[in-house]
């Protein structure tokens, strides 16, 4: 339990519209040098914010608060989830947080959720305003908002470049450490004390990592990436394609996928994966509805305008048969509504009927305004029924802004297994499948991981 030592939150300083930079430096000051306490405890906070940061203003004493969901992890892997289980605070999430990135969540997460924080203690707005959590999201990992000392011409321009770098999207960009942010606010405190002209300062030079970090950056896999990026251009210019990654276990395929995923949402597109098990081959679809869960909850996460946009584009393409999808995808009748059950039908027609409310289903999300990308793991463990489906997906002229990744160990498909025989049948009726095949890192990929760590 945190003690009582008299303090306010910073909410309360925000709401008060009436902090000088001097005053802002101190609290500044104050704040980083907690945090330096916290990190050498090797904690992570994840949710650094206004109102977890309390202040008091006799004494200067801050204290940060609410380590709910911190973590004793040197990292953490995020992997995409639903926008209404992000751990944090939306307003003040990190880039890498949403599990949009492809990075890992270590202790620099701190340090973007602490530049929104400083942002708005000293200008009074956050740099990103919405109620949409996925506009929020986009802005996180692809917006650049207006620097502080151009909100308010009071403000020192080495402040506002300090905030600038805190905020900065890529980990490797920002501080390595507390102590050299502190070691930056504390010379622009004694400049503005003793009116001193602060003239060329570059944010950061003060900073020594204090800390061996491993590189999160990809080495070695520019053309793959570069490939994936295409296909990704092509279908925002409404194509759809195909794209299979293969290698062995451990190669890197799925990392290499998720590359993808600051692009997409830069876009304002989806990205939605599903990953496939040995023991679960006989149940159909399963890999692939989860996948299309995920999109609903990140539907579901949106305004209620937005939702109900949705609505009327996912009744209109779907019809009469919009109970089928919630049969398979429950978590689309908070979205549509309740809808009448439809005629019993034999299986056969059962099925064909399925397969085309699906393929109207994905083509209300699949757009121009927003690109889809479903990405599937470890194909070669997939189910009959999800092959048959992706053969008729890739077969529909009308499917337009999708690419449709498959991922799979080419050591246990031989041209006999059923993934293979689908792929050469659809090159045989002309359906353009790009190829990625990974292999092992030469020395110059190594050696380049090496000094980047």
């Amino acid at each position: 339990m945190l003690e009582d030592f008299g303090g306010n939150s910073l909410d309360a300083v925000i709401r008060s519209n009436n902090i000088d930079p001097i005053q802002f430096l101190k609290i500044a000051i104050q704040i980083s040098h907690t945090l330096i306490e916290i990190h050498r405890r090797k904690i992570t906070h994840k949710d650094i914010k206004p109102s977890n940061i309390i202040y008091n203003q006799q004494n200067g004493i801050v204290k940060i608060t609410d380590f709910g969901i911190s973590s004793f992890l040197d990292f953490e892997n995020r992997v995409l989830e639903n926008t209404d289980h992000l751990e944090g605070s939306l307003p003040y999430i990190s880039p890498e947080q949403t599990g949009r990135m492809n990075r890992f969540v270590d202790y620099r997460t701190d340090f973007y959720s602490l530049g929104i924080t400083f942002y708005e203690l000293l200008t009074g707005v956050k740099p990103f305003r919405s109620n949409d959590a996925a506009e929020l999201i986009h802005s996180h990992i692809a917006v650049l908002p207006r620097p502080p000392h151009e909100i308010l011409k009071t403000i020192e321009p080495a402040i506002s470049a300090i905030i600038m770098k805190l905020m900065a999207k890529k980990v490797e960009d920002r501080y390595q450490s507390a102590q050299g942010i502190k070691n930056d606010l504390e010379f622009c405190f004694k400049a503005l004390k003793e009116k001193i002209p602060i003239k060329d300062f570059i944010p950061g030079q003060r900073d020594v990592s204090e800390r061996f970090t491993i590189s999160q950056k990809l080495f070695g896999r520019e053309k793959e990436i570069s490939q994936l990026f295409k296909s990704f251009e092509q279908i925002c210019e409404g194509q759809m394609e195909l794209m299979t990654v293969r290698g062995l276990p451990g190669i890197g395929k799925s990392i290499l996928v998720q590359e993808l995923h600051q692009p997409v949402t830069e876009k304002k597109g989806f990205f939605i994966s599903g990953k496939f098990e040995d023991l679960q081959r006989s149940i159909p679809y399963a890999t692939l509805l989860k996948a299309f869960q995920s999109l609903i909850h990140q539907i579901l996460a949106q305004t209620e305008s937005s939702i109900e946009t949705w609505k009327h584009k996912l009744l209109k393409a779907m019809g009469s048969n919009a109970a089928v999808m919630i049969d398979h995808i429950p978590e689309l009748e908070p979205v549509i509504g309740p809808q009448p059950a439809v005629q019993e039908l034999p299986y056969k027609e059962a099925q064909n009927r399925f397969q085309k409310v699906f393929t109207d289903f994905i083509g209300v999300f699949a757009s121009k305004n927003h690109p889809l990308v479903l990405f599937l793991d470890d194909v070669q463990w997939i189910d009959p029924g999800t092959l048959s489906l992706l053969r008729l997906f890739l077969n529909n002229d009308s499917l337009k802004y999708f690419l449709i990744i498959l991922a799979y160990r080419d050591n246990e498909t031989d041209t006999s297994h059923p993934l293979s025989l689908t792929l050469e049948d659809l090159k045989k009726k002309g359906v353009k499948i790009r190829s990625i095949s990974p292999g092992t890192l030469d020395k110059d990929s190594i050696s380049a991981f090496i000094s980047e760590s």
